[in-house]
């Protein structure tokens, strides 16, 4: 997970403090998420991700949990822009709040 963590802390402190954060910007993070839980996913927990009876139905598990975590994370992020809250946190802070939406999707998909 540590290697997942570095991609997501460059990313909050390139994309969600930039002085000119705007909406796109944040689905920009959001898309960068989608695509940093699905290779994770591919990479750990799908063992045999390459056997092709099997690849349709992981694609389909792995794309609904990381697109379910992508979209929760943009809203989150999103509401907390429109409240002037985000830059009250730190990477750190953001990054455990994206930690736990993401495990909480996974874990309850």
């Amino acid at each position: 997970m540590t290697e997942l963590k570095n991609k997501i802390i460059i990313d909050i402190n390139q994309i969600l403090f930039d002085k000119n954060l705007d909406k796109g910007k944040i689905s920009i993070f959001s898309m960068k998420i989608f695509y940093y839980i699905s290779d994770h996913l591919k990479n750990n927990y799908y063992e045999n991700y390459n056997n092709n009876d099997n690849n349709n139905s992981n694609n389909n598990i792995i794309y609904k949990k990381s697109g379910l975590c992508a979209d929760n994370v943009e809203c989150i992020i999103n509401n907390l822009f429109e409240l002037h809250q985000l830059l009250l946190l730190t990477d750190e802070e953001i990054y455990k709040l994206v930690y736990n939406i993401i495990i909480t999707n996974i874990k309850f998909f």
